[in-house]
């Protein structure tokens, strides 16, 4: 009974070890997001270096009113990562109201714009940068320049 026990003791141990193992390993994957609403930005989650983040603070600035950035350097990002990063962030200077995700095998852009064209031209820039295999969602309407928000929204 004894060497049973230690049997499930070392077992336990063993799925225990691994559940840790998987939630580092998934905790090691890059994330970055982005918030942006009436000429503010919230910049969070990961940039590949220093530079990564001293572009993703500057160009901000160029293009919002408000910048709040939170940002870390993990251990491992894919390559391109900075520039993917970047042209997510001026992807989303040509809405009124996003929402964007990147990670290391998707891009995700939610949001309205008032100019669809101008989004468009910064969205094919991002596509273009796409590394193999990775998908990039966009989910931006489009609203009148003219017309009430709530009442488009509700629409």
């Amino acid at each position: 009974m004894s060497l049973q026990l230690s049997f499930f003791r070392l077992a336990a141990c063993v799925l225990i070890a691994a559940g840790a193992f998987t939630a580092h390993a998934q905790s090691q994957h890059p994330v970055l997001t982005i918030k942006a609403e009436s000429g503010a930005v919230q910049i969070r989650g990961d940039v590949s270096s220093s530079g990564n983040e001293s572009i993703l603070s500057d160009t901000a600035a160029q293009l919002f009113d408000t910048v709040d950035i939170e940002v870390r350097l993990p251990e491992q990002v894919p390559p391109g990562w900075s520039l993917l990063t970047e042209l997510s962030l001026r992807a989303i200077s040509q809405t009124r109201s996003a929402n964007a995700r990147i990670n290391a095998t998707s891009i995700t852009i939610q949001g309205v714009t008032d100019d669809l064209t101008a989004y468009e031209q910064q969205l094919q820039r991002l596509r273009g940068a796409l590394l193999t295999g990775m998908t990039l969602d966009s989910r931006v309407a489009m609203i009148r320049r003219n017309g009430n928000l709530d009442a488009q929204c509700r629409q």
